[in-house]
């Protein structure tokens, strides 16, 4: 069986287009393994299981780990392998290969115990690659993970303000200190201007976090009207070439549009702790900034998606608790929109 089996197979990091064909490789392994679609009866398929149950486990291990990578454990190999040869079973999902254990009871258990219920796979070991805070020595919890395909990084802001850059293996490149008191709640990429936003209670932040740690610059344009909850990064046909258009929602039901324009980001800098802080009025802007009601309480998520040249904002309010506003051709302010109203409102 699995002698004559190719030595190599997909490896991880999977993808969305991948990760299918490995589960059908599983499947159809533990179908071959389980003999049911065999010529053999029942006595021959269970004389079979006993005379060469370790020869069999053996190839078994060695074709899952083709398959899967080879950090999966013996241990549940053991137990599927367990199933498969004793019990005759053929419906193994794939993700008791890493530790989750389908039970009756498990409902039960994870209402009991918060350990558990905090868990994605029931793993009984992780692993820590770093702290939110950065190179910060402070209790502090991320806000917010985004991924930057361009870059292949990874960003996380935390709620008191510290923005780190991991690396596709999940090591520190850089951190950043926004200086700002007000917690964080939201940030987005601006691939046009290359910053980072960062909005806050208070304030919007742009940071470069290509620049070298001395030379890293924090704009901070504040005060803003209404406290931002949301983010998001919005493209426009309209747009001019060095300039970056931002969707942000606040805590009165407005969505605000905001253009940044490079010419911003070039004014006087004033030295404060690590980094180059600038700070902007918003009114000093080039473009001023747009705002439009659409909900009757905070706007908990707001996203632009280009495919449908449209945002979708959600927030908790009985009323208008979804919106879409389709900006194709249409200035922000009048554009057409359409509403679901929820019991309880949209929180995602």
């Amino acid at each position: 069986m699995a002698s004559s089996r190719r030595t190599s197979g997909l490896r991880r990091p999977f993808t969305f287009g991948t990760f299918p064909l490995v589960i059908n490789q599983f499947e159809k392994l533990v179908r071959e393994f389980s003999l049911q679609d065999s010529e053999f009866t029942p006595d021959e398929i269970k004389q079979i299981k006993v005379n060469n149950e370790a020869k069999r486990f053996e190839e078994f291990s060695e074709a899952v780990r083709i398959i899967f990578g080879s950090e999966i454990r013996t241990q549940n190999l053991k137990a599927i392998f367990r199933k498969i040869n004793n019990e005759s079973v053929t419906n193994v999902d794939w993700s008791e290969l890493f530790g989750y254990v389908a039970q009756p009871d498990l409902t039960e258990a994870l209402q009991n115990d918060d350990s558990i219920s905090n868990n994605v796979f029931l793993v009984s070991r992780r692993s820590t690659i770093g702290e939110a805070a950065g190179d910060k020595r402070r209790r502090d919890g991320v806000k917010r993970i985004m991924y930057i395909a361009h870059n292949d990084i990874f960003v996380t802001a935390t709620e008191k303000g510290t923005l780190c850059v991991w690396n596709s293996d999940m090591g520190l490149n850089t951190s950043c200190d926004v200086l700002e008191s007000a917690w964080v709640t939201d940030c987005c990429n601006l691939p046009t201007l290359r910053r980072i936003a960062i909005c806050s209670e208070r304030s919007m932040a742009l940071w470069d976090h290509r620049a070298k740690r001395k030379q890293q610059t924090v704009v901070q344009i504040k005060p803003i009207e209404r406290s931002p909850r949301c983010v998001s990064h919005c493209v426009l046909d309209e747009s001019e070439i060095h300039e970056d258009v931002l969707l942000f929602g606040d805590d009165q039901g407005y969505v605000n549009m905001m253009r940044i324009s490079a010419k911003d980001l070039h004014m006087k800098s004033s030295e404060k702790g690590e980094a180059s802080v600038v700070t902007v009025e918003p009114s000093k802007l080039t473009h001023k900034i747009l705002k439009r009601k659409l909900h009757d309480d905070w706007v908990l998520k707001v996203r632009y998606y280009p495919q449908l040249k449209a945002f979708v904002s959600c927030s908790p309010c009985n009323r208008q608790s979804l919106v879409i506003v389709e900006l194709e051709d249409k200035t922000f302010e009048t554009a057409p929109y359409r509403s679901m109203s929820l019991f309880k409102g949209v929180n995602a």
